[in-house]
């Protein structure tokens, strides 16, 4: 059976732009930036794709918020719209204008920050990769720094789990400097030698990086035999947690300008001839097959609109799987310029709920 979106529907965001609401599987913010900013006559490049947890099957998420901000961004906060200034002002100002002279290359930084979804069971765990990378040249004032950690949150017991706690690692054999490896024999029988650095449970799965970065996802059935009880409690119960239910809010303000819940026009979509819900169809590359391991097959995207018709500020409120939630949120955040929405003749940013659903 393939996936094609059947319906699309636009509505006003109106209450989940300001009030508290609940959120049965994740709520998750997508954010990709490209900046140049330069401190001290250099220039710092810095590259962000961020996919940051809002909220998750109604449980407080503080802790893994603030594993992430701590590892991808070297800051101690759970709040993502303070992380952001905070983690900016190191590498200076922004770059508003042309250079009058040619930058001196050999004293540039390239940075990458990036925190990935990596699986996700209702009211069980939600793992998640961070990275940060810093590189600079030789003459850069910057520190070289480059880290990737490995966390599935525990949902019921609100506790980040680390490799240690997902692998029994004594199950593992180990190198005269200590290092844990794990044997993987392909299909043509040649067998891999991986030094095992972090380890999270998936999709269904687990994925295992090596100390050399490679990262590999591996089947349960074939890692079972080396989780630990707390992993394969989580990855093999069934039904959900009861966790007490906490809030969240969509913000109301975006780049320092309010959004509203009520217009006078609200925003309108249509590209060439067609309206939104032929663009996503048209444009969304799905999978020939839904995963079993997928929530539903409902995708809820959070949009705001600006006063110039572009596409910002997007968040899957309602998730399907994080692959497809991805492919979603690439489309969405590519569609051409809509016609903003109207107060008083003037155009204002306003916050949507896209409703794809996916037979």
């Amino acid at each position: 059976m393939k996936w094609i979106s059947t319906a699309v529907v636009v509505l006003l965001l109106s209450s989940l732009s300001v009030a508290a609401q609940t959120v049965t599987g994740y709520c998750m913010k997508y954010d990709q930036r490209h900046w140049l900013y330069q401190k001290d006559g250099q220039v710092n490049v810095i590259d962000m794709d961020i996919e940051w947890p809002m909220a998750a099957s109604n449980a407080d998420i503080t802790p893994l918020q603030t594993f992430l901000a701590h590892e991808a961004f070297g800051l101690e906060s759970k709040n993502y719209n303070d992380i952001l200034p905070s983690f900016l002002q190191r590498f200076g100002e922004p770059v508003t204008k042309k250079f009058e002279t040619i930058p001196d290359d050999s004293a540039f930084c390239y940075v990458n920050v990036k925190t990935t979804l990596l699986g996700y069971q209702p009211g069980r765990y939600i793992s998640m990769c961070a990275e940060y990378d810093c590189a600079p040249q030789p003459r850069s004032i910057q520190k070289k720094e480059n880290r990737t950690a490995f966390v599935t949150y525990d949902i019921a017991q609100g506790k980040p789990l680390l490799m240690k706690d997902i692998i029994n690692l004594k199950k593992l054999d180990q190198t005269q400097r200590g290092e844990r490896i794990f044997y993987m024999v392909d299909d043509y029988g040649m067998t891999t030698i991986i030094v095992v650095r972090n380890a999270c449970l998936g999709q269904g799965d687990m994925y295992v990086s090596s100390i050399d970065g490679t990262c590999y996802n591996f089947e349960w059935s074939l890692m079972q035999q080396y989780a630990t009880t707390a992993a394969r409690k989580l990855m093999e119960k069934k039904g959900t947690a009861n966790v007490s239910p906490v809030n969240y809010t969509l913000d109301n303000i975006f780049e320092g300008k309010p959004v509203y819940e009520k217009t006078d026009q609200p925003a309108t979509f249509l590209s060439n001839g067609m309206n939104i819900r032929n663009y996503l169809t048209q444009h969304l590359r799905l999978p020939e097959e839904p995963s079993e391991h997928s929530i539903g097959n409902l995708v809820k995207v959070s949009v705001v609109i600006d006063e110039n018709g572009q596409v910002n500020d997007v968040a899957v409120v309602t998730p399907c799987s994080p692959s497809i939630d991805r492919e979603v949120v690439r489309v969405v955040k590519t569609m051409p310029l809509w016609t903003p929405a109207t107060v008083g003749g003037q155009n204002v940013c306003s916050r949507l709920i896209l409703p794809i659903e996916f037979k």
